[in-house]
Order: C-alpha cells, then structure tokens, then sequence
C-alpha cells in the first residue's frame, strides 16, 4: 500500500514539473529578445502596399500602414505631414529603391500629403513624421540606422531629427537628437509601443531614410508573474521529489 502511495505521489509530483516548466517555456518567448529591423531587406505584408512612382513602395492610402514583420514582431509604419501649427495629416510612408545595391532598398520614407511621387523630397524631411505602431508590444528602439537624401552615410552633427511616444498635435513636443556623422544614431534606449520619427530640416544631409533598428521585446508583468510561477513549481516539484526519494 505504501509503495502505491509513494507511485500516485510520484506520478502526481511529475505531472506538476511538466505543467511547471510548460508555464516557464510558455513565457520564455517572451523576454527579453533583440531583434534587427532591417528595412532594406524586409517586404511588407502583401495588401499593405502599393507600387508608386514606378519604383517605390507607398502604403496604400494616405496615413495607412506598411506592415513588417520580423523575429516575432510585427510594425505597422505610416507617414504623416506637421502643419505650420504642428498638428499631423496624412502623408505616405513609403519604401525607396537602394542604388547601387547591395540591398534592394534604402529604407523608409515619407511623402507629404498631396505630393505626387518625386525622388529627391520622399525622406524624412522637414514636417515629415514617420510612425512606428508595435500595436500591443511593449518594445525598446536602439541604434537606428539612417541614410542621408543621397543614400549614403554623410550627416551634418549640427542637424537635428526629433523622437517621440505620442502623436503629433499642435504644441506637442519631441526630444531632439544630434546626427551621427555615420548615421548609426545610438541614443539613449527608449522604450513603449509606439514611436515618432521627425524630420527637421530638407537639406541633404539633414533628412535621412530608416534603414534599420535594433528592437528588443519587454515582456509584459504578467508573462514575469507566469515564468515566476512555472518556476517556483518546479522548485517545489524538486524539493518533493528529492523528500520521496529519501523517505
């Protein structure tokens, strides 16, 4: 009878290690995970653009989203144009052709609302704005990487370019950064969901395109609470199963 009970007691305690570590791997995904956004690689999702000005990629209306997807998150990127007033209308997020190559593209853009399709003003230039929408994802942005109007990596570190969590409105504000003379702009991490690229000034090397960025996933506090669980009962599943062994 006791070599029964000790069985169930087992059988019970390998049941709760299973359901323990199946909490811990659910939440693993989770955390904290970087992954490089490499808009001169990625294609949009299929329906969220358009072919424009013959070569070009554009969301398919004003103010509409390209989708992005890579290592598990997914970015919605829209354009908008800031008013003398700053307050934001539609404008087009678009993707630019690279030339030379290697890659296939230079990275995002924006026209502004009501231009038609002109290659030298589709990068974040003065009044431009370009969203990034993780939608319920909490994320951290690091080392954006910019090219110039020209498609190369020559900046003014006296021009500015602006970073924001919230919309554009009018008197809203935006913290400004310095170029980095090679366009590898490593600012201090900046974490939400969602986030404002502004662009300040139309000369060449004072607009930029996005070329890429290092993201980095945070978990929620209640995928913390699920891993902490998961791992406190296989803990407790431990200590019993060694109490067993040794009575």
């Amino acid at each position: 009878m006791q070599a029964t009970r000790k069985s169930t007691t087992l059988s019970l305690t390998r049941g709760l290690a299973a359901a323990g570590l199946l909490a811990a791997s659910l939440a693993t995904p989770a955390l904290a995970q970087t992954v490089n956004l490499n808009f001169s690689t990625l294609n949009p999702a299929a329906g969220t653009f358009v072919s424009c000005n013959t070569t070009e990629r554009c969301a398919t209306t004003a103010g509409g989203a390209m989708s992005f997807s890579s290592g598990g998150l997914t970015v919605l990127a829209s354009g908008f144009t800031r008013s003398n007033t700053g307050a934001a209308s539609g404008g087009i997020a678009m993707q630019d052709p690279n030339s030379p190559t290697p890659s296939p593209w230079i990275g995002l853009g924006v026209y502004a609302a009501g231009q038609t399709g002109n290659l030298s003003t589709d990068q974040i230039g003065l009044n431009d704005v370009l969203k990034l929408d993780f939608g319920n994802q909490l994320v951290t942005l690091r080392d954006l990487r910019f090219y110039d109007a020209n498609h190369g990596s020559s900046f003014d570190t006296n021009g500015k370019w602006g970073l924001s969590l919230t919309a554009p409105t009018a008197g809203s504000t935006f913290t400004q950064y310095a170029f980095a003379a090679n366009g590898v702009n490593d600012i201090p991490d900046i974490t939400g969901k969602t986030f404002y690229l502004y662009g300040l000034s139309n000369a060449t090397n004072q607009s930029f395109y996005l070329g890429n960025m290092n993201v980095t996933a945070v978990p929620e506090p209640g995928t913390l609470g699920l891993m902490a669980a998961g791992l406190g009962v296989v803990g407790m599943v431990s200590r019993r199963r060694k109490a067993l062994v040794q009575g």
